[in-house]
């Protein structure tokens, strides 16, 4: 079979992140089952039912570490990663201080911290429309994960576990030695993003590329000296 292209591989993304975050909430096992521990076989013959359109198949699965690796999968064969048109700015940003400083990034908020938050939203809006509301759907369902005690898993132990599905070079296999070093800079900002993910994605959105703001969206990352996007955001706030 050929390799699925971003639209079917979004819809099967979407179907499973609805299915996870309804069950998370009563069901503690996601995030537990472990590789080993599921069938590879029924993983991927349920991905390519889905593939196909059969996205019904998820109502009959139980086990959520099944559906969890679906979603993997599909994050997987994306012709380019979640994140991919931002991958730059990902492996620029350091967070590493500001996790350690403090597992609650809401108390104490510093100035280095308020600015790594700006810092990701500027670079969110400017994913394609597509991949940014996917990017909120997931993130959604990994922060609810991550806040709902019943799940009993963290923040940093759920970026270990998808940062390498969610960004990549595009030259970069999966798991491949650039990609293994790059994940050193790359699951801190998943674990930022999941942590503080209400007040990252607030009032958030990607502008079409036709917007006049788009402009300016395009102008910050060719001369962030300008921080049009930062001008933008400010305007907001005062306008609501």
């Amino acid at each position: 079979m050929l390799r699925p292209d971003f639209n079917v591989c979004n819809l099967v993304c979407k179907a499973c992140c609805e299915i996870l975050r309804e069950r998370a909430s009563r069901d503690r096992s996601i995030f537990k089952g472990g590789n080993d521990t599921i069938s590879a076989t029924v993983v991927r013959s349920l991905k390519m039912s889905m593939y196909r359109g059969d996205m019904h198949e998820l109502d009959y699965v139980n086990d959520l570490n099944v559906i969890l690796a679906v979603l993997q999968g599909a994050l997987k064969d994306m012709p380019s990663s979640l994140l991919h048109a931002v991958y730059d700015q990902v492996i620029q940003i350091d967070v590493n201080e500001v996790l350690d400083d403090s597992t609650n990034l809401h108390s104490n908020m510093s100035t280095n911290k308020l600015h790594i938050r700006d810092s990701i939203r500027e670079f969110l809006v400017r994913l394609p429309s597509e991949k940014f509301d996917l990017s909120s759907i997931l993130f959604g369902l990994l922060h609810h994960v991550h806040t709902n005690t019943r799940c009993e898993v963290n923040a940093s132990g759920i970026a270990l576990e998808m940062g390498g599905y969610i960004c990549r070079h595009q030259e970069s296999a999966f798991m491949s030695i650039r990609h293994r070093r790059d994940l050193v800079k790359i699951i801190p900002v998943i674990e930022f993003i999941i942590r503080d993910y209400n007040e990252i994605y607030r009032g958030l959105y990607a502008l079409p590329e036709t917007h006049p703001l788009s402009l300016a969206k395009k102008s910050y990352y060719a001369n962030p000296s300008t921080n049009c996007i930062g001008k933008f955001f400010k305007f907001k706030q005062e306008l609501y």
